[in-house]
């Protein structure tokens, strides 16, 4: 089920927004893109040998490998993982949040809010490198 949620929303079949993000959330860390991917993608997401979306597995298609690559792939395309400045609408704000466990990622171990709230004020302060 996992997998046909992520696949239908990175084809292309709209990302859902959640119903609000708290802006006055307390962060992990700073709201920066050297600490999301440092502290939080890259940990979580990217590592060889055991990450849904280490290079060896990219599933859903998405690969966290550097950081500079990374955040490309995170705003490239028509419908972009990140919507600079709208973190409601953007699909790795919504992973990261969701209560959806269907959705939740990464699966079976959600983030922490603070972490997930770091992320959300990245992309709600416009996404930058």
């Amino acid at each position: 089920m996992r997998l046909l949620l992520l696949a239908a929303l990175l084809a292309g079949c709209g990302t859902p927004c959640l119903d609000s993000v708290d802006a006055s959330c307390t962060p992990l860390y700073a709201p920066t893109w050297d600490n999301v991917f440092t502290r939080t993608l890259e940990p979580t997401c990217g590592q060889p040998g055991g990450s849904c979306h280490a290079p060896e597995g990219a599933q859903g298609g998405f690969v966290v490998s550097d950081a500079t690559s990374t955040l490309e792939a995170l705003l490239a395309g028509d419908e972009p993982q990140v919507l600079a400045g709208d973190a409601a609408c953007s699909l790795l704000v919504y992973v990261a949040a969701t209560e959806d466990v269907d959705a939740q990622m990464p699966p079976g171990d959600p983030l922490s809010a603070t972490e997930a709230c770091a992320i959300q004020q990245w992309v709600d302060a416009g996404a930058q490198p």
